[in-house]
């Protein structure tokens, strides 16, 4: 039985409510950063993002997953 199983939700309410941190195992949240390119390279990396047909910024998200990934 857990601590709290058992309880009646008048007992539950009057327990004090503690801040609980939860990670985020999702792997769906993001950081916005900010990179400087050279001008050509970003010219590259958006024609081949429009060959896939999705932003730029998603095609370099999933260069860097796929480059993290081969170094495990």
């Amino acid at each position: 039985m857990t601590p709290r199983q058992g309880r009646s939700t008048a007992q539950l309410e009057s327990e004090p409510l503690q801040a609980v941190y939860i990670p985020s195992g999702d792997g769906l949240s993001t950081k916005s950063i900010s990179i400087r390119p050279p001008l050509g390279m970003l010219d590259q990396i958006e024609v081949e993002a429009n060959k896939r047909d999705v932003p730029y910024q998603t095609l370099v998200t999933v260069w860097l997953q796929e480059k993290l990934a081969g170094m495990r």
